[in-house]
């Protein structure tokens, strides 16, 4: 397999770009692509010979689920289990951004190698890029940071295409990634809040949030 390396601009991107890209999604592939902290590398939900070569490219473990990336608010509301006023309220203050909520799904789903998750992470990016590729690969994208595991999260295409070399199709470079910090992870489940990784997010920002809004999440 030959990779390919695709310049595109962040903040006006080509579709036609975004469009081949997310066809290599649909028909099994893996593509890199850009977010507001750092690069992601993804593969379509319904594709589970895609989520094995991810897993076996990055040497994750299977008992880490990836994250659905999304094209919009309503593709979560799809999902998700959880309709709570402090859940919204959160997401209203946070999304798009580095911020990626973990909470029950109204049906299990497939987010790592033979396995059924009954809760998710859902992260609705910041940039156009990843939520138009999301867009048209039906709403989401089942991703990860593009990196070997244990190794940092890449800010840029240059450290992504000497980590996975040839093990995806399609490298989506929209330059250097200003945020450079992975998102944050929050897990709510019932009444408590839990910060499972303090990224991008200040963690004072957010135990002020939960700290406000402790009534209703």
């Amino acid at each position: 397999m030959t990779m390919r390396r695709i310049a595109i601009d962040r903040t006006d991107p080509d579709d036609s770009l975004i469009i081949e890209a997310a066809d290599i999604l649909i028909s099994g592939g893996l593509v890199v692509f850009p977010t507001e902290t750092v690069y992601g590398v993804g593969a379509a939900i319904d594709r589970p010979e895609a989520l094995d070569r991810l897993y076996d490219l990055k040497g994750r473990s299977i008992d880490k689920p990836l994250t659905l990336h999304l094209s919009d608010i309503e593709t979560f509301h799809r999902f998700a289990a959880d309709e709570s006023p402090g859940l919204k309220s959160l997401l209203a203050e946070h999304w798009p951004g580095p911020l990626n909520v973990v909470v029950p799904v109204r049906s299990p789903l497939p987010l790592s190698c033979g396995r059924l998750w009954s809760e998710a992470g859902f992260r609705l990016p910041d940039c156009l890029i990843a939520r138009k590729l999301a867009s048209y690969t039906g709403g989401v994208i089942l991703a990860t940071s593009a990196n070997k595991s244990g190794n940092p999260a890449p800010a840029d295409a240059d450290t992504v295409e000497k980590e996975l070399g040839d093990g995806v199709e399609l490298i989506l470079d929209a330059g250097r990634c200003s945020g450079g910090t992975a998102s944050t992870v929050v897990r709510i489940k019932g009444k408590r809040p839990d910060i499972i990784r303090a990224g991008a997010i200040p963690l004072e920002e957010l135990l002020h949030f939960f700290k406000k809004s402790a009534n209703v999440i």
